[in-house]
């Protein structure tokens, strides 16, 4: 069956919103990440805990145990699966993520990379699209200690720290 207009728009604008969340992540644009969801939206990890996270609570979070020694991260999105009914939608998408963390040793940076699924509800709001509920379903989670030298981690650094939007 032909997706009508409206649905067309509608998978756009959610799709924006699930971009929302990783560019804003991504490049510490918290303004930006804020537009993914609602405010009261209910983010879960399983497997790190079974109390859900407000978006302004995992950003919180994100400052106080990554930020001293984030270097850069990458949050892809693949394969969108979209139910979408009126003005509520439910969208499975699978992710990547590789992100690179200063060490204590010079030269050198943990990279962290995994993949899995977000799992979203999502609603239309005076805003757009917003995600109301996420699980963050894990298919796999791998740390490496990295060499990287000085020049390619200060060109790392300027790109985390560029004015890009």
């Amino acid at each position: 069956m032909a997706m009508t207009e409206q649905e067309l728009l509608d998978r756009a604008e959610i799709f924006d919103a699930l971009i929302a969340y990783s560019q804003g992540l991504d490049q510490r644009n918290w303004d930006l990440f804020d537009r993914a969801f609602t405010p009261d939206a209910a983010l879960r990890f399983p497997g790190s805990g079974d109390h859900p996270l407000t978006p302004a609570e995992f950003k919180e979070l994100l400052r106080s145990q990554n930020d001293s020694t984030r270097l850069s991260g990458q949050h892809n999105l693949y394969n969108p699966h979209y139910r979408i009914e009126g003005d509520t939608a439910h969208v499975v998408t699978e992710f990547t993520w590789l992100t690179l963390q200063q060490s204590h040793e010079p030269g050198l940076l943990y990279e962290v990379s995994g993949g899995g699924l977000y799992v979203d509800d999502l609603a239309r709001t005076a805003d757009g699209w917003r995600i109301t509920a996420r699980n963050v379903g894990q298919k796999s989670h791998l740390t490496r200690h990295v060499p990287y030298p000085a020049d390619r981690i200060e060109a790392i650094r300027k790109t985390l720290h560029g004015h890009w939007y």
